[in-house]
């Protein structure tokens, strides 16, 4: 699967983050998370390699600033 979409659960599975930090930093334009495409009437995913990309800029972040503390 090229283009494999990602249900919230598996989202916050990937990420770590809790489902209200990332309806906090999809509301907030300063922050890049990805965008969530609408699947229907009621439900999105997200693009598992949006997902990753977000990821790995995180980590390029942290590791930038001298990683966790």
């Amino acid at each position: 699967m090229a283009n494999a979409v990602l249900r919230f659960p598996q989202v916050i599975a990937i990420t770590g983050l809790a489902r209200s930090t990332i309806y906090a930093k999809l509301a907030d334009d300063n922050e890049n998370f990805p965008r969530p495409i609408r699947l229907g009437a009621r439900s999105v995913g997200f693009l598992a390699t949006e997902v990753d990309d977000w990821i790995a800029e995180q980590t390029k972040i942290s590791r930038e600033e001298g990683g966790a503390r």
